[in-house]
């Protein structure tokens, strides 16, 4: 054993003919006292890249220990970079020991701590006491370095079909130890292949793409891309996912849908809709010709109508496309019958008014003749014209005098009886007519 060696370089040359007996003794105390020499150390230690790291290192041992000395190799050659005595701050012999402190909490600990730790700090290191008189003794320690695995999902466009094809793709950054990866579909059917690339610095990269029958059905669905390393430790395992969900898929305009709206000034909004992935762009025509793209929204499909004559009527046709497919809707616009009816009835029903009005307003006008003979007009009566009132009446032009008038009165009374002529005429001889 080497600590044997060590120990029996620590015996003063002076004993070079030493007494049989007393050689016999000190050989076997020396080999008693180093016997209980023992350095302990964690044989294997892992540390997240980026993190810091604590390299665990005692000693037990009665006699006084006189220098802590830390090594690592480095391409095959050992280096000291640290070294401690009793008595004096820590020694830090290389650039990177600059990172490394000693902690140093008894005379008999070595530990360090490695701070912000990277793959080049990865390999084997040594911890050496140098005990008085056994001599120094070392233990090593191996540090391994993981990389956690960074994830991520790409969604590449496919087309719509019933063949299963690439609908996902999930990268996984260079990791260490390697990643595998998992795929949480929801319950679909899906195949993978993985495909891993060894970096330079140890590290391994993994590329795995979803293989699953892209319909209609599993477009706006999700899927979980679960990333995990086999090699690390279950209290140190950092699962990782990226979810997504499946907007990548392809395909041409569904079912098209066609809505009129009334608007003011005569106007009617026709709206055409289809559900198509990439987006649909639109295109309104009437059954035998085109219709301007000034009237109607490329996007959004909105056609603006005047219809207040019976041009604005009949077939409307709106086209749906990208770059997957067509598709088409139609809207019919008719004039209500109901509405057709109702112009010539009120032309009628005011042309009759217009009519009865005209009568009414001519029978005004029109005097009505008296079957009776006008009275003789006496002596001195005036001869005025009489005039003929719309009902029937005569009525002087001039006015009569009023006593006159009175004595008229009484002649007519005097020569009027109640019975019937019975055919003769009312004129009877004698009388003032």
């Amino acid at each position: 054993m080497s600590w044997v060696t060590d120990v029996f370089l620590a015996v003063p040359a002076m004993m070079s003919r030493p007494h049989p007996g007393r050689l016999r003794i000190l050989i076997m105390m020396i080999m008693l006292r180093a016997g209980r020499l023992q350095v302990r150390v964690d044989e294997k230690v892992y540390a997240w890249l980026g993190s810091n790291v604590t390299l665990k290192c005692t000693v037990e041992t009665l006699d006084h220990v006189t220098q802590i000395t830390w090594q690592r190799r480095v391409s095959g050659d050992i280096e000291n970079f640290l070294t401690y005595n009793e008595g004096s701050e820590p020694r830090h012999l290389t650039p990177f020991a600059r990172k490394v402190k000693l902690l140093r909490t008894g005379a008999k600990d070595g530990s360090i701590v490695i701070g912000n730790v990277t793959l080049a700090d990865e390999g084997t290191y040594f911890c050496i006491f140098t005990i008085f008189p056994a001599g120094p003794t070392k233990a090593e320690t191996n540090l391994q370095i993981w990389v956690e695995p960074v994830v991520r999902v790409d969604l590449k466009p496919v087309i719509e079909s019933r063949c299963p094809d690439v609908v996902a793709e999930c990268v996984v950054a260079p990791a260490k130890p390697m990643a595998e990866v998992v795929w949480i579909t929801n319950g679909n059917n899906y195949t993978s292949k993985e495909k891993t690339t060894q970096q330079t610095d140890g590290t391994m990269s993994v590329r795995s793409e979803l293989y699953m029958t892209p319909t209609l059905n599993l477009y706006g669905q999700g899927v979980t891309c679960l990333v995990y390393q086999p090699e690390v430790t279950f209290a140190e395992q950092r699962n990782v996912t990226d979810n997504v969900t499946l907007t990548n898929i392809q395909y041409a305009p569904q079912t098209v849908y066609t809505e009129a709206r009334r608007k003011a000034g005569g106007f009617l909004q026709l709206q055409c809709q289809g559900k198509a992935n990439p987006a649909a762009t639109y295109a309104w025509r009437r059954e035998n010709q085109l219709i301007s793209m000034d009237m109607f929204n490329v996007t959004t499909g909105i056609l603006s109508v005047h219809i207040a004559d019976s041009d604005g009527y009949g077939l409307y046709i709106c086209e749906a496309a990208n770059i997957v497919g067509v598709n088409t809707g139609s809207v019919y616009l008719y004039q209500d019958p109901r509405r057709c009816r109702v112009l010539p009835v009120l032309t009628f029903v005011l042309i009759l008014l217009f009519i009865v009005i005209l009568l009414w307003y001519s029978r005004l006008k029109v005097p009505r003749l008296s079957c009776k003979k006008s009275p003789e007009k006496e002596p001195g009566e005036s001869h005025a014209r009489d005039r003929y009132t719309p009902h029937g009446k005569q009525q002087p032009d001039a006015e009569v005098d009023s006593s006159q008038e009175q004595h008229k009165r009484k002649e007519d009374v005097g020569t009027t009886t109640d019975e019937p002529s019975h055919g003769r005429s009312p004129e009877q001889p004698g009388s003032k007519f």
